[in-house]
């Protein structure tokens, strides 16, 4: 694959990009091949893409395609049907010799969430020399200070990581390690970043709306408690550009693991009650003429794929499809060790 980099003129690509390339190409006997035939439209999108996050969207649009290569049923898959003049879906997959257009979509971090994963990285790295059984959360107790603020109060924190964990240090050792107060001690930060506060709890609590939760042992997981409304932004900002008649899915993939599918059911479970709510100014505001219009828009969709960090693949299938997944392409999206649901 270096070679094939060098050829194609891609080898000045950042290297976090190139490294993943060439695990692509490991795992994924055909997509060497693919890659070389659309060598052409991936340097136009590499050269398109201005931040190292639209860089890391293309790597997972090549990630699903080499995803999907690996079963037999597949036949083809061209990148960019439609080309670049409309919005459309990413590839138009042939399988069993039926069509399925696949939307890619990555989920995204804010800078915001950079700045806390990488507070709650190191401090969970500095607690595991204290307590090895563990698990942390962050709250920041003042709404109005969510946003640009947010995220300088996180540097802060970072700044005075040394400090914060001998402070942390002190509070716990105080503990015994029968002691009750220990299964679930709240600590305020105001010394170090105003209207933040610290939990380090022996059993991990479970996800709530408005604390970030960092699960210690063999997993590392921050959650917001807000992770289903990413599922939701995907859904409404690219359900335009199905194509009307066919079959079409999202392949949504996240490289961590604080979004799960159970955030995309709530998700849809989210969106259902706005539909029942008749709440059509919700809708108009997603770029839709209203509750009926997103309905009719929505039933392009036959289903979603969601892919994590631990690379499982999970299926959705949309019952009100007006083009449901054909039994050949259930049978293709179960070679790719999907679930349905």
């Amino acid at each position: 694959m270096e070679e094939l980099l060098v050829k194609e003129g891609l080898n000045d690509l950042p290297s976090v990009i190139k490294k993943s390339l060439i695990y692509i190409s490991k795992y994924s006997i055909r997509f060497k091949d693919w890659f070389e035939w659309n060598s052409l439209k991936i340097r136009a999108k590499y050269n398109g893409a201005v931040t190292i996050e639209d860089k890391n969207d293309v790597t997972a649009e090549l990630f699903c395609i080499a995803e999907i290569l690996k079963s037999d049923f597949m036949e083809d898959a061209i990148y960019e049907p439609f080309g670049t003049e409309r919005r459309a879906p990413d590839f138009k997959a042939i399988i069993s010799s039926q069509i399925l257009y696949i939307e890619v979509r990555r989920i995204r971090k804010s800078v915001i969430e950079y700045q806390r994963d990488e507070f709650l990285n190191i401090f969970a790295s500095k607690v595991k020399e204290i307590r090895k059984n563990y698990g942390i959360s962050i709250e920041c107790n003042n709404l109005q200070i969510q946003g640009i603020n947010e995220n300088e109060k996180y540097s802060a924190l970072i700044l005075n990581i040394d400090n914060i964990k001998q402070y942390i240090d002190e509070k716990l050792n105080g503990l015994s390690e029968t002691h009750e107060e220990w299964h679930n001690v709240d600590i305020s930060l105001e010394e170090f970043a105003d209207n933040f506060s610290i939990n380090v709890a022996k059993v991990p609590i479970e996800k709530q709306d408005g604390k970030v939760h960092f699960y210690g042992g063999l997993y590392d997981i921050p959650y917001t408690g807000g992770e289903f409304r990413k599922f939701g932004d995907i859904i409404f900002d690219k359900i335009h550009q199905l194509v009307h008649g066919n079959m079409n899915i999202f392949f949504i993939l996240a490289d961590n693991d604080c979004h799960e599918f159970e955030d995309l059911l709530d998700s849809i479970h989210s969106i259902n009650e706005l539909i029942v709510d008749d709440d059509d100014e919700y809708f108009c505001g997603k770029d839709f003429n209203g509750k009926e219009d997103f309905l009719n828009q929505s039933r392009k969709l036959s289903g979603i794929i969601f892919n994590n960090k631990t690379n499982e693949n999970k299926l959705w299938i949309n019952n009100n499809a007006i083009t449901a997944l054909s039994n050949e392409i259930k049978e293709f999206v179960q070679s790719l060790n999907c679930n349905n649901i």
